[in-house]
């Protein structure tokens, strides 16, 4: 089984490059479930835990998995639960993944959960066929696009460090550790779709096929969460530049000082000279503090708000 993964920062297109890759015939690519993260501050809840219930525990992974926010309508084969008990955070991932893609009649998967760059070295120690894809965008449409969602970051100072810090990560995946990785910038994926995923499923190993270069006005989940409202509409070719919609002068200023290295390791252009003035560390804290966005109460919001309430009562 082909076993990709999807490395980089929410509000990149990782969604649409998800939706893409789910559209070929042998690509399972379901909504993430975020799981290692789920467990990287549970330890002790992981498996190998002597007197763990197998049945339990299944039935606590599939109430997880099929919660409305991902959707898998997915059942445990009694093979795979008598495991669970002896599985480490990784294999369990893969396991979850694996068994989805069987269930779905494909013969390779696709893993958009969030921050696997973070996990990347400890998934190929089990996983050694694992296949990693990067896409980035340019810094200031991606925290504009946290700011115009509402939810998630709530300051551009906050959501611009995040994108500095998550493309260096990115970044040394395959200059530290010398793991191949398929980069892909978001907007050279709007405007030649086809071209960029004969590209990216090319280095995946896997044929190019025609539905993989559009989305469908169909798509369910676009109705049920704020963040994928565009997952249903068609690629949206000229969908970068309009970060002045939601960004001030001083903002813009800021976050391209903030995401000088990896931008220009990107090959990203910059409008100011990148030399913010953030005065005193006190008074700019305020500041930023003051400036914060209020949380969205749009439809989809509820979703993960419900997803957590799960989680705290399972786990």
């Amino acid at each position: 089984m082909n076993k990709i993964f999807l490395v980089g920062s929410e509000r990149s297109g990782t969604n649409l490059l998800r939706v893409l890759m789910g559209n070929h015939s042998q690509i399972s690519a379901p909504p993430p479930i975020h799981l290692l993260d789920l467990f990287v501050n549970r330890i002790k809840l992981l498996c190998p835990a002597p007197g763990k219930d197998a049945a339990v525990l299944a039935r606590k992974f599939e109430t997880y998995v099929n919660h409305e926010f991902s959707d898998w309508n997915l059942s445990l084969a009694p093979e795979i639960e008598e495991r669970l008990p002896e599985l480490s955070a990784v294999e369990l991932m893969d396991t979850l993944y694996s068994h989805k893609a069987e269930v779905d009649g494909a013969s390779a998967y696709f893993n958009k959960d969030n921050h696997l760059h973070n996990y990347a070295p400890g998934i190929l120690m089990h996983i050694p066929e694992a296949c990693f894809i990067w896409i980035y965008r340019n810094p200031l449409d991606q925290v504009a696009s946290w700011m115009k969602a509402g939810v998630g970051y709530k300051t551009p100072y906050a959501a611009a460090h995040k994108w500095q810090n998550d493309q260096a990560t990115c970044n040394r995946l395959e200059r530290f550790y010398g793991i191949p990785v398929c980069r892909v910038a978001y907007e050279d994926l709007i405007a030649d779709t086809g071209r960029e995923m004969a590209r990216i499923l090319e280095f995946a190993g896997l044929p190019m096929e025609e539905a993989c270069s559009q989305t469908s006005c169909y798509n369910r989940e676009a109705r049920r969460h704020v963040l994928w409202e565009n997952l249903d509409k068609p690629v949206m070719r000229n969908n970068f530049g309009k970060f002045a919609e939601q960004l001030s002068e001083r903002e813009i200023e800021m976050i391209e000082s903030i995401c000088k290295g990896m931008m220009k390791t990107l090959g990203y252009e910059f409008i100011t000279d990148a030399n913010y003035n953030f005065g005193n560390r006190y008074v700019f804290a305020v500041r930023n503090r003051l400036s914060r966005r209020k949380l969205s109460t749009e439809k989809g919001v509820e979703i993960i708000l419900s997803k957590k309430a799960l989680i705290k009562e399972l786990f």
